[in-house]
């Protein structure tokens, strides 16, 4: 009974926070990743790393990509309303943001 009661929960609260649309999604993804790959850039050159080589440049582009999903694949339209609000991830996505750099780093 347990068992039942908390998957009607979670289907309650899943169609209560509703998923963006695709294309909003992927202008989240592809603008996260024009701001990413050139601070990930300036931080290789502080570093004194070569950060326009081709492989460097395709690891990072995977990287940033691979946050950018992390970040919006289930951004909800509440999610959103948050971001164009205050400017920043929702709460409960910031909390995970060290969780996925090191999953997108490996």
């Amino acid at each position: 009974m347990s068992k039942l009661l908390s998957l009607t929960f979670l289907l309650i609260i899943s169609s209560c926070s509703q998923s963006i649309d695709q294309k909003t999604k992927s202008a989240l993804i592809k603008g996260h990743s024009g701001t990413c790959i050139p601070t990930i850039q300036t931080q290789y050159t502080n570093m004194g790393l070569n950060s326009q080589s081709t492989d460097v440049i395709r690891s990072i582009k995977e990287y940033c990509n691979c946050l950018g999903h992390k970040y919006f694949d289930n951004f909800t339209k509440e999610d959103h309303q948050w971001l164009m609000k205050n400017a920043s991830l929702p709460p409960r996505i910031a909390s995970k943001r060290s969780q996925y750099q090191m999953e997108c780093s490996e």
